[in-house]
């Protein structure tokens, strides 16, 4: 969780670290973790929308192992333990 992003984007990181992970996380919990992120104005939105599309190419990248992205590694894994 230390590794994910206080923005908006923190929602997707979440999700596909759930997905990574194998977790049973739901999205309604994502939410709770930041009651304060209710709102968002267009440019913040455009910004938003390209940061999830990144954090999904990210994901995909990771699980096909072409690139090894610390977000989706288990925390020993990504301090090189």
């Amino acid at each position: 969780m230390e590794r994910n992003s206080d923005d908006f984007v923190f929602d997707q990181q979440f999700l596909y670290q759930a997905a990574a992970f194998r977790s049973a996380w739901r999205r309604a919990d994502a939410g709770a973790l930041l009651p304060e992120a209710s709102s968002i104005n267009f440019r913040r939105s455009c910004v938003y929308g390209l940061a999830t599309i990144k954090v999904m190419a990210q994901f995909a990248l990771h699980r096909c192992g072409l690139v090894r992205v610390p977000l989706f590694a288990p925390r020993d894994a990504a301090a090189g333990t």
